[in-house]
C-alpha cells in the first residue's frame, strides 16, 4: 500500500487536499478512492510514479533541450561541448531523490531519536 511506501506524503496529501488528518478514522475503501483521485503534481501519485517533477516541469525541460540543440547545430564549432539535457537532469534527479526525514508516532519517540543523534 501507498502509506508502506511514504506515509508522510500521503498525510500531507490528504490534509492538504481533503482536510483529513487522520486517515484511520476512515474506511480503507473511502481512503483508497480518494488517494486514485489526487492530482497528478500531488507527493503521493509522484512517488508512485517515480518522478519528483511535474508534467509542466518536464515538458518545459524539452523545449529547453530542444532549442538549446538547434543553437549548438547552429553555432557549433570544432570541440564545442554538446550541451547537458535538463531532461535527463530531472529524471535522474528523481532516481536519486530518496526521503531524508524520518516519521515518528509519538513524542516520546522524537525526543528518544533526537538524544541519540538522530539516528
Amino acid at each position: 500500500m501507498i502509506l508502506k511506501k511514504d506515509e508522510g506524503a500521503v498525510l500531507c496529501d490528504f490534509a492538504e487536499v481533503y482536510h483529513i488528518y487522520n486517515l484511520r478514522d476512515f474506511d480503507a475503501g473511502y481512503i483508497s478512492a480518494l488517494a486514485a483521485g489526487l492530482d497528478e503534481n500531488s507527493r503521493t501519485v509522484r512517488m508512485m510514479s517515480d518522478v519528483s517533477a511535474s508534467l509542466d516541469e518536464i515538458l518545459t525541460a524539452m523545449i529547453v533541450d530542444r532549442l538549446s540543440y538547434i543553437l549548438y547545430a547552429l553555432a557549433a564549432k570544432k570541440g564545442t561541448k554538446k550541451p547537458d539535457s535538463m531532461v535527463e537532469a530531472l529524471i535522474k534527479k528523481s532516481k536519486q531523490d530518496e526521503r531524508k526525514y524520518k516519521i515518528f508516532s509519538s513524542p516520546e519517540e522524537f525526543e528518544k531519536a533526537c538524544a541519540a543523534g538522530g539516528k
